[in-house]
């Protein structure tokens, strides 16, 4: 069973998500029987007795937002699920989870239990050098921009949109070599590598080698460095391609994938648009 909480319409209620999924496994479910206890218990239960996989991706989604990130979830029940389904002694189920985040009581109810918890931090795309090739760069061995590139995949961790953005902007701007590249923005990414140094210092000191809370805390620094690489290049183009910048503006409203097609269409408004503007 899988529920993905990235997804707009997905319902984040426990009651209505453990019901579909009790449903999936085969119960009867009555009106009476849709009471948060109910549900919690039957579920569980289920999950004791059987072997069931469960995927839960962006968990993120169910928690509540601050301006450091996530606190605890805003339907108390979740809470009370995963703290019931860590205390299982014995269960052949298991969760799969996926979040940028974990509440403050999963965690400390989850280190008493390591035997029924794991979790592991990753870093962003692994495949950062087929990223590099797939963009056109140069990074076979002999190649002097190599070192260049994997300079930048380390300062920005693999995060797949900042390292195609940067690509884009060495093959555009720098004619694929990232030695200009490195000429041109050299200064700024060894401000960032500083920043990023002096704050893992400090985190691991403060948090005393927590390598979930060192996570968040190097990861806050990383998203401001994204933010401002993105930005930099949006403001790059707006200066460079006043068209292509505004069609991307345009179609930023866009909540779902498009097809070729509907970008053509969108082109074809803003170019009739700006033709009758011309007139004006």
């Amino acid at each position: 069973m899988r529920v993905n909480f990235d997804a707009d319409d997905s319902p984040k209620e426990f009651v209505a998500v453990a019901s579909r999924w009790l449903e999936e496994l085969g119960e009867s479910l009555s009106i009476e029987d849709k009471q948060p206890i109910t549900i919690l218990k039957r579920l569980v239960n289920r999950l004791r007795e059987e072997q069931i996989l469960i995927l839960i991706d962006s968990l993120e989604s169910l928690l509540t937002k601050s301006e450091d990130g996530w606190g605890d979830f805003e339907d108390e029940w979740w809470t009370k699920f995963f703290q019931n389904f860590l205390t299982i002694e014995s269960a052949q189920s298991r969760l799969i989870v996926t979040s940028q985040d974990l509440p403050t009581k999963i965690k400390v109810l989850a280190s008493r239990y390591p035997n029924s918890y794991y979790s592991e931090i990753l870093h962003g795309l692994e495949e950062q050098i087929a990223l590099f090739k797939k963009a056109g760069l140069d990074v076979s061995l002999k190649s002097e921009d190599k070192p260049i590139l994997m300079r930048v995949r380390k300062v920005y961790h693999g995060h797949p949109l900042t390292l195609r953005v940067i690509s884009g902007e060495i093959v555009e701007s720098f004619a694929g070599n990232a030695r200009a590249f490195w000429h041109n923005v050299g200064d700024e990414i060894e401000l960032v590598e500083k920043h990023l140094a002096e704050a893992e210092s400090g985190a691991k000191l403060e948090v005393e080698n927590d390598d979930w809370k060192l996570h968040k805390l190097t990861s806050k620094i990383r998203d401001e460095v994204y933010r401002g690489r993105v930005d930099a290049v949006f403001r790059r183009l707006q200066t460079q391609n006043a068209d292509a910048y505004l069609l991307i503006c345009v179609a930023a409203v866009y909540r779902c994938p498009v097809q070729e097609s509907g970008w053509l269409l969108q082109i074809e408004s803003y170019c009739s648009f700006r033709s009758k503007a011309d007139r004006i």
